[in-house]
């Protein structure tokens, strides 16, 4: 039930009038004898309902505004004003009879780029308000009396004016007369628009679109030589009804009453032979018409299992079942792991399309995506196509979906192997039956590479040199974790400063160079926040201030020294419209400065003529004003919580309610409050020290509906650490504080999970005349051969030795490496300080430094400490990368297609630095 209290207060702090504001237009206040709001000078007073149709109009283009630019309007629709533009809009608005809720469409829209009003309790409510006439007059009285209060405006009076005049100018005499005779802009350019409308694009082009992205290029090789060994058994056709009419052809088989007369005529043994051979004759009715209506839904699996030379193959695969389902004119539909639902290739625009189809994710297995699929039955029969891994058929997941098949339906299976190995297989009963097995021989993207992406190019301003190629897991704890203003990075700083980004769009994820401060790198950080396209982060170095903004839309680093500051806990809020980081010091009790980061000016609190809490009320954004921690189950400064009831600022006060039940916090203790996007998250535990679990709790504003929980046992009682996106769509959790997850809120839907990696063997490293030896993996028991004499090639091999014997290696590579010639192992780099790792140890072998890092990576540096080539090996996969964005590689761990010539450009590329040697 809403708190009519609340309500109460609200509505009355929003139409307080500001008075220093309106002094300036001549005075307003309102009527103690009548419902109205007296105006400037004598002249009819507004009736409080012209009032509530006027803001009705303007809600129906944009959020309330301060109630001081409302009056504002309505002065200038009721006075005639010397402005040429102010005479023509009152001229038109009292020639369409003074429509004010028309009106107050046309104020909206003009006012489109105003912040909102930070006290508006609804236009539903305040409008209801003002229309309830006898308790609105009741305190009128005191509305007035305290009309110092009210909200001020963001905005002069002259330059509201202006803003107004402006406007008015870009608008002809018929677009006034449409939106205050009807409420909106003219249509007169709608027909045009219709007609001159793009044809619909077809399927030939969507492939030729998709093929030319880098991370489709590879699949081309692979689309035609699917169309042959996809195909399947044709349905059999069963009528609906019994044959019906005359008699329409002779057949070979029947029953004994539809017998040609004539083979009766036949004599027993030869009728018998006939009979036998399917030689006998019948008649056959004609069968009456139906129509053979079907459908094709493609399962796309992109989880890890896939990755690779595998995800190129299973693309390849489903842009050849497309293609064929398009000649065959029958309605196809895709659903990948990546993105929940779905979806029919032409209703994506070709940038959403390529997004969703390069994607790679990391889920275990496509049985959530199946199951998405048959849980919602077809009225016509449809063939299903599961592209994946083999082993994902052996998962639970996906043998419970498969038998939720309909009774129309038919499920295919194609599984590829990292080694090649193909088979198609139907389901039934949730096992796999083989229909055919073939092979696929991998081969390199031949289509070049278009535009490469922004993350390729290099960062630059004060960061480390060092490039981060590849996609490892994560080192350590996580020291800060948060979204950029707009929702769609995350990023997380771990130990050794390790910095990883996750783009919520591709689904890729990128390790961006650590921040150096006086030549080492930074390594302890004590606040950071999500600014707009990237993150700022503050580190405090013995009493002095520095903070770094990582800008992601330009790739660029950049240090600012704030002050000296004596303290060490800090908290930072992020203003989106001024740009800026507001510090505070001592746990959120002293401000300490502001930073605007467009131009790095700073200005410290000492500078400053207002007050902390002024500055957060005006300058912060909701989502940073709704982190609360909460102390005895009061909260002093946002969020309420009593008798069960939650009060929100902007929402009505609801009762928390999971699956239908009241949810009263009284078995729970609560930690944490954020709110962003209109989504709430309440992040509370049991009590009960038996049994001890954490809950994260979302609902939706205003009315505080119930969106989803996440639960997790816990046996300590710290909680953990959670960020929600400033739309409120996502949430980031810390669960162990080495692994961060990353969930949708509003469907259990995992997002992004970044695990720590575990680096505790020792990479090693031998380097000879041209080629090194790598060993690696989590036991040790990978070995990577590199070699460069003529073209980059790779030989792989599993053994359990600890030291490298030519006698214990299978592939006859290894033996000559390690023949007479042995070379000396390099010593891992420990410890990462230099940007370079040049500072230890490293080997030099023709004019080349080679430097193995305790992640496994090799780095090749020239005679200027230029990078020019690295390597990562895993398992079996292995991935390689030069400066200029040419990769190649094999298995899990290459995400990326192979560059044209790779092998090549990168043998020549060390082969180029040996000539030009070391000093």
């Amino acid at each position: 039930m809403i708190d009519q209290n609340q309500v109460h207060s609200l509505c009355k702090a929003y139409l307080t009038l500001p008075a220093d504001y309106l002094r300036q237009i001549g005075g307003a206040r309102w009527s103690d004898t009548s419902s109205s709001l007296e105006v400037t000078r004598s002249f009819p007073t507004l009736s409080y309902n012209r009032i509530a149709l006027f803001l009705e109009g303007f809600a129906s283009q944009r959020s309330l505004v301060a109630f001081g630019f409302v009056v504002h309007w309505l002065s200038r629709l009721t006075f005639e004003i010397e402005s040429e533009p102010m005479k023509r809009l009152r001229r038109i608005f009292i020639q369409y009879h003074e429509n004010w809720r028309n009106a107050g469409a046309l104020a909206g829209m003009i006012c489109a780029d105003l912040p909102a009003s930070i006290e508006t309790p609804g236009a539903a409510v305040v409008c209801g308000r003002l229309r309830d006439r006898s308790p609105f007059e009741w305190f009128a009285t005191e509305l007035n009396r305290q009309s110092k209060a009210g909200e001020m405006p963001p905005m002069a009076p002259e330059a509201f004016d202006r803003l107004i005049k402006n406007s008015l100018e870009q608008l002809h005499d018929e677009d006034l007369a449409s939106w205050l005779k009807f409420g909106r802009g003219p249509l007169v350019h709608a027909g045009r628009e219709l007609a001159i409308a793009p044809p619909a694009r077809t399927w030939g082009a969507i492939l030729d679109e998709l093929l030319a992205r880098p991370r489709l290029a590879g699949a081309q090789v692979y689309v035609d030589q699917m169309i042959s060994a996809l195909a399947v058994p044709p349905r059999r056709h069963v009528p609906q009804q019994l044959p019906l009419g005359g008699y329409a052809d002779v057949v070979t088989k029947g029953s004994v009453d539809r017998l040609l007369p004539s083979q009766h005529a036949l004599d027993d043994l030869e009728f018998l032979r006939r009979f036998t051979e399917n030689e006998l004759l019948f008649f056959r009715r004609e069968e009456p018409p139906a129509q053979n209506q079907q459908e094709q839904v493609i399962v796309l699996d992109q989880g890890v299992r896939t990755w690779g030379d595998v995800r190129l193959v299973l693309a390849g695969a489903a842009l050849a079942l497309a293609s064929r389902a398009d000649r065959r004119a029958i309605p196809c539909r895709f659903a990948c792991t990546s993105r929940p639902g779905l979806f029919a290739p032409h209703a994506l625009s070709a940038d959403d399309l390529g997004r969703v189809m390069d994607a790679s994710d990391l889920s275990r297995s496509p049985g959530l995506a199946l199951e998405g699929v048959l849980e919602r039955p077809s009225s016509v029969p449809r063939d299903l196509f599961l592209l994946t891994h083999p082993f994902a058929l052996a998962e639970d997941d996906v043998r419970t979906a498969a038998l939720r098949l309909g009774p129309t339906d038919r499920l295919f299976a194609l599984t590829i192997n990292g080694k090649g190995s193909a088979e198609l297989s139907e389901m039934r009963r949730g096992l796999p039956v083989r229909l055919k097995a073939f092979h696929v021989d991998f081969v390199a993207a031949t289509t070049p590479a278009a535009e490469p992406p922004a993350s390729s190019r290099a960062w630059t301003g004060c960061v480390e040199s060092n490039v981060w190629p590849f996609r490892f897991g994560s080192d350590g704890i996580v020291q800060v974790f948060d979204f950029d203003d707009d929702g769609r990075y995350q990023f997380t700083v771990y130990a050794d400063s390790m910095i990883h980004v996750w783009d919520s769009e591709t689904g890729t994820v990128e390790i961006v160079p650590r921040p150096m401060l006086n030549g080492k790198i930074v390594k302890s950080w004590n606040a950071g926040i999500g600014v707009a396209k990237g993150f700022a982060l503050l580190t405090h170095d013995g009493s002095r201030l520095h903070l770094f903004h990582y800008d992601l839309a330009e790739r660029r680093g950049k240090s600012v020294f704030l002050c000296e500051y004596p303290a060490d806990d800090f908290f930072l809020r992020y203003n989106r419209r001024r740009d800026a980081v507001i510090i505070y010091g001592n746990a959120f009790l002293d401000l300490v400065g502001i930073l605007n980061l467009s131009n790095a000016k700073w200005i410290a609190a000492k500078d400053l003529n207002i007050g902390p809490l002024k500055i957060v009320e005006s300058e912060t954004s909701f989502r940073e004003l709704a982190v609360v921690p909460f102390h005895g189950g009061v909260n002093h400064s946002c969020c309420q919580i009593g008798n069960g009831t939650l009060h929100v600022p902007g929402w009505s006060p609801f009762t928390p309610r999971t699956e239908g039940r009241s949810t009263f916090f009284s078995d729970r203790s609560i930690f944490h409050m954020q709110l962003g996007g209109g989504v709430l998250a309440v992040h509370s535990a049991k009590q009960d020290p038996s049994y001890r679990q954490c809950v994260l709790s979302f609902f939706q504003g205003p009315e505080g509906n119930f969106l989803r929980e996440i639960t997790w046992n816990v046996g300590t009682d710290k909680p953990f650490a959670f960020r929600l996106s400033p739309d409120g769509d996502k949430v980031a959790v810390v669960r162990s504080g080495t692994s961060l997850d990353v969930h949708s809120t509003r469907s259990p839907k995992h997002l992004f999970v970044n695990r720590r990696a575990n680096f505790n063997h020792r990479p090693r490293l031998w380097v000879g005349e041209q080629a090194f030896l790598l060993n690696c993996g989590r036991k040790g028991h990978s070995w990577h051969l590199v070699e460069w004499s003529n073209n980059l090639i790779v030989h792989s091999e599993m053994m359990r030795e600890i030291n490298p014997n030519s006698a214990n290696f299978r592939n006859p590579p290894f033996a000559r490496f390690l023949g007479s010639d042995y070379p000396a192992e390099l010593v891992t780099e420990t410890d990462a300080d230099s940007p370079e790792f040049l500072h230890g140890k490293y080997a030099v072998r023709n004019g080349i430094r080679f430097v193995i890092d305790r992640y496994g990576c090799v780095s090749a540096y020239d005679n200027l400490q230029r990078s020019i080539f690295q390597f990562w090996g895993f398992g079996d996969s292995w991935s390689a990368w030069l400066p200029d964005g040419t990769r190649l590689g094999k298995g899990m761990i290459h995400e990326w297609p192979n560059s044209p010539n790779a092998a090549a450009t990168m043998a020549e590329a060390l082969r180029a630095a040996r000539k030009r040697g070391v000093p």
